[in-house]
This record gives C-alpha cells, sequence and structure tokens, in this order.
C-alpha cells in the first residue's frame, strides 16, 4: 500500500495497518465488564441513592460506605450511563477509576463463595458476548487474568475501534444484549 501525507500521519496509519496499535478500548471493556460484575455481587455499592434503570441489579446492593473503592465505582456507572466514548483519553480515565475500585486486587480465590456464585451465573450468561463465541475461559481464569493488569500488547491489522471508538455501555452490553435494558 502507498500512503501519502504528513510523516506523522503515515507511520500512524502503518501501525493500524499492521496491528501495532495498543487497544486501550479492550483493556476499558474488560475492565468495565469487570467492574459490572463486581457490583452486580454487591461487591463494590455506589456511594450516592442511585438507581441504574437499564440494569436495576448493579445497584440492588445499595448505597454503600463512602470509601475510595467505592467512589470509584459511583463516577465509573456514571460514564456507563452516559455512554462513555472508548477513545484513548476515555480509556485511560476508566483504567485510573478500575484501579481506585481495588478490583484488580481482588483475586478469584479471595473472593467470597456468594460473589463468585454470582459472578459466575452472570458470566456464564455472557461469554459469548464478553470472551468470544468460542472461548470456553473459565471465569476464575478470566478475572484473575484482569487482576494481573497486563495490556493487549497489539490489535487485528486495521481494528477499525481504535480509529471510531465504541460507547461503554454497548460493550458492557454485549452484542447479543439482554444485560442493559434499552442499550
Amino acid at each position: 500500500m502507498h500512503f501519502s501525507g504528513e510523516p506523522a500521519q503515515i507511520a500512524e496509519i502503518k501501525r493500524l495497518a499492521s496491528g501495532a496499535v495498543t487497544p486501550l478500548y479492550r483493556r476499558a471493556t474488560n475492565e468495565g465488564i469487570q467492574l459490572f460484575l463486581a457490583g452486580s455481587a454487591g461487591l463494590l455499592q455506589t456511594t450516592e441513592d442511585v438507581q441504574f434503570e437499564p440494569c436495576p441489579g448493579l445497584t440492588d446492593a445499595g448505597r454503600g460506605v463512602v470509601s475510595p473503592e467505592n467512589i470509584a465505582f459511583t463516577r465509573w456507572l456514571t460514564h456507563l450511563q452516559n455512554g462513555v466514548l472508548l477513545d484513548e483519553q476515555n480509556c485511560l480515565m476508566l483504567h485510573e477509576l478500575w484501579l481506585q475500585s481495588g478490583t484488580g486486587q481482588r483475586r478469584w480465590e479471595g473472593l467470597p463463595d456468594e460473589v463468585r456464585e454470582t459472578i459466575t451465573v452472570h458470566f456464564t450468561a455472557k461469554r459469548g458476548d464478553w470472551c468470544g463465541f468460542w472461548s470456553n475461559e473459565d471465569v476464575s481464569v478470566w478475572w484473575n487474568r484482569l487482576c494481573d493488569n497486563v495490556l493487549p500488547e497489539k490489535t487485528m491489522p486495521f481494528d477499525l475501534l481504535t480509529v471510531l471508538p465504541t460507547r461503554l455501555d454497548v460493550e458492557v452490553n454485549g452484542f447479543n444484549g439482554g444485560v442493559l435494558n434499552g442499550v
């Protein structure tokens, strides 16, 4: 292929064409799903009285104590409600909220049984959407891999989601839907 333009733009197009772009949206999506599951299981709670209409179960645990973890979850939930675009800047901000939520420090083995059961039910129902149709990855492996906080090295060649970002709520809902009403 031949590209014409400014050298910096050409270099960026070549990186996109080769798949050498770091897919920050993929990390933000997975961390968002993990926060969604943590909230649904009551591991994280909002610091305000919030009712999340698209999925009332996400806030069923009620108002939690004011802590850095719950404040981060509340801020993340606001971005989920607003359908934030998963562009580079927002992905970095969402990652910071994930770090502040402490979710990455909560390995699968250390979660209470009832939390693991709730997460497993939700994850199993959406595994095809969240991990790929053919994935048979166990929820514990998936959860701990996210806790390891490893950034995907590169994306697919010409991955247009790096150019035309999707939204957090759309990705959490998955391509088959059914998690968030009205999304």
